[in-house]
Order: C-alpha cells, then structure tokens, then sequence
C-alpha cells in the first residue's frame, strides 16, 4: 500500500490567503467568550490572549500551525517565572480557542499535528 503524505490546505477567508491564529482567538473571544462568560472571565481571557499568547503565536498561519509549535510554547511558560496559575490559565485559553475553531470553523489536524481547513 502505498504511503500518502499529510496534506495542508490553505482555504480562504474574508479575502485573505490564510487565516492567522491571532483571528481564530479574535473571533473566539468575540462569540464563543462572549456569549458563555461573565465580564471578568471575558476580561481574564482577553488578557491572558494579549500579554502571553500573541505575542508568541498570534502571527501564524493556521496551516503552518504546529502541535509541535503549541507544546513548544507551553513548556516555554514554565521558565518565565509565572505562576502556576497563570500557566493554566494560558494553556486553557490556548486549548479552548484551539478547539473552538476545530469545531466551529472545521480546523483539523493531520498525523503531523499541522492544523488545516477541511
């Protein structure tokens, strides 16, 4: 039998090529937080996205988006010095906005851990 290789596919979205994690967590904050949520856990989440998140992984594409990449910048916390509660509550938001647009926008992963659109 043959070997098939995992595939990648780039879809498009409101005109762009690919869509960035920084509009998958966007667009998470904005309807799944927002509708389930109490004004502070809104806050706490937005705020944990903008100080730890983004800045690390808001810039890649979702296709290019590794499991690799994701555990890579969860063991990275560890040595900054935060608390263990902070930790959690970044790997949460991270986890949950994941699996918003894997449910929501048809995100999904290949046997290489590389999100992509089906």
């Amino acid at each position: 039998m043959e070997k098939t290789r995992p595939y990648r596919v780039l879809f498009f979205m409101e005109g762009k090529f690919a869509m960035k994690y920084r509009e998958i967590i966007g667009e998470w904050l904005n309807t799944r937080v927002m509708l389930t949520t109490k004004e502070r856990t809104r806050q706490r989440y937005k705020k944990l996205a903008s100080k730890y998140i983004l800045p690390r992984l808001g810039e890649y594409e979702v296709d290019i988006l590794t499991m690799f990449q994701v555990g890579k910048f969860s063991a990275s916390l560890a040595s900054t010095g935060l608390s263990p509660s902070t930790i959690n509550g970044v790997i949460s938001v991270l986890r949950a906005s994941l699996n918003y647009a894997s449910k929501v926008l048809c995100i999904k992963t290949d046997s290489d851990g590389v999100y992509y659109k089906t």
